[in-house]
């Protein structure tokens, strides 16, 4: 198992309490999270660096 590193800009935005949601970054570069009941709990600009740093993230978990 791994351990998650999750950047500043993420950690800080708030979750599903019940851990069903997801994360979601649109075309309009807004990080939003996402309940298990599909309401949108926060959202966010990106700037392209954070965009850069998150998708790094993402994609070594798919991995």
């Amino acid at each position: 198992m791994s351990c998650r590193v999750v950047p500043k800009f993420v950690k800080h935005m708030k979750c599903d309490p019940i851990g069903g949601g997801f994360n979601y970054l649109g075309k309009d570069s807004i990080l939003r999270t996402i309940s298990g009941n599909y309401e949108v709990l926060n959202a966010r600009g990106l700037s392209p660096e954070q965009i850069n740093t998150f998708l790094d993230i993402i994609l070594v978990e798919l991995v």
